[in-house]
């Protein structure tokens, strides 16, 4: 076997605070597997099916309805449920259940990855011909915890906002503010999200800033929008 090639990840901490290695892969409805147990995923599988299956029979794909039914699983293009998706998802859970190693499984949409701190698991999978599509990470860590490194740093702390859907009047209060204040840097994807229709906020949003005081004037702005500040040091 080919050694693998990891992304190096630089990080303040280990993925999730535990693990050093990653695999992400593709899997078509993995999200049936998060809880690990064989009978949740048939019963996860059997309610998406009956429920695609009626909103198929209600649902125009030409409509506005459409795109959003898509999104939730239900559009006419999605993966059919068949024999074989129960079988690829049973098999691959007995995999994980039966190996010696510790890990956490994530999974989102049809994607899924795999934390271990056991190299030889990682490598074990990247062979499995189940899953594909499949990548890999190592967190490095290489700063304190809590901390960011940037080559120009021009601030002492960044802030984190949590993913949310604010109303018109929240936005427009949150921009009055940041746009007012000299001293902080908007991240370009939050400025281009302040200048645009979109109400949505998310967790890549930050904002760079020398005082704690912005973070309390944010927070009393629009309580529990930011999720995490760090302290910039230079690399």
């Amino acid at each position: 076997m080919n050694k693998l090639k990891f992304k190096q990840i630089p990080k303040d901490r280990l993925f999730y605070d535990k693990w050093e290695y990653s695999i992400k892969f593709t899997l078509e409805e993995v999200t049936a597997m998060h809880s690990l147990d064989h009978l949740r995923i048939d019963e996860i599988l059997n309610r998406r099916k009956a429920w695609r299956q009626q909103a198929a029979k209600r649902a125009s794909w030409n409509s506005p309805q459409s795109s959003m039914l898509s999104r939730m699983g239900l559009g006419p293009d999605w993966p059919t449920i068949t024999e074989g998706t129960y079988h690829r998802l049973h098999s691959f859970l007995d995999i994980l259940l039966l190996c010696n190693f510790k890990f956490k499984l994530v999974t989102s949409m049809s994607t899924g990855w795999i934390y271990s701190n056991d190299i030889k698991l990682i490598e074990d999978l990247s062979n499995n011909s189940i899953i594909t599509e499949k990548s890999y990470s190592q967190a490095v860590v290489n700063r304190p915890k809590d901390t960011i490194k940037l080559k120009n740093a021009r601030h002492i702390y960044r802030s984190y906002f949590k993913e949310k859907k604010l109303s018109a009047e929240e936005k427009n209060n949150i921009k009055n503010w940041l746009f007012g204040q000299t001293n902080v840097r908007i991240g370009p994807s939050l400025r281009q999200c302040l200048e645009t229709d979109t109400k949505y906020f998310r967790e890549y949003f930050f904002i760079d800033h020398d005082t704690e005081s912005c973070v309390t004037m944010l927070c009393l702005i629009q309580p529990g929008l930011l999720r995490k500040t760090v302290q910039i040091i230079s690399a």
